[in-house]
């Protein structure tokens, strides 16, 4: 974060989403052992293991991006093949401080 931060210019934007605890990522696919590194792990199948660093709400969104001013919070939530998987993420869009 302090990298992105640093390279943004004054009052910079910037645009983050983040996998939530409510998606079928986190219920379905995680061994749900949150790492001191903040990720979990994910097993996508195939032998294709991921790492995600997943949300538990708004509150833990802006928690996460605390150096960047909030603008604005959203979600979405999208299925591909069976929409009784839920791929439930936040969106965090934000400002750069000035100091």
């Amino acid at each position: 974060m302090k990298n992105i931060e640093h390279n943004l210019k004054e009052e910079g934007l910037v645009f983050f989403t983040m996998v939530s605890k409510k998606s079928f990522f986190w219920n379905k696919l995680s061994n749900k052992k949150t790492l001191k590194n903040g990720m979990t792990k994910v097993n996508l199948g195939n032998r294709n293991v991921n790492y995600f660093n997943f949300v538990k709400n708004e509150l833990d969104l802006i928690k996460k991006f605390k150096i960047f001013k909030k603008i604005n919070i959203g979600f979405y939530d999208y299925c591909l093949t069976n929409c009784n998987e839920s791929t439930f993420h936040y969106t965090f869009f934000g400002q750069k401080v000035m100091k």
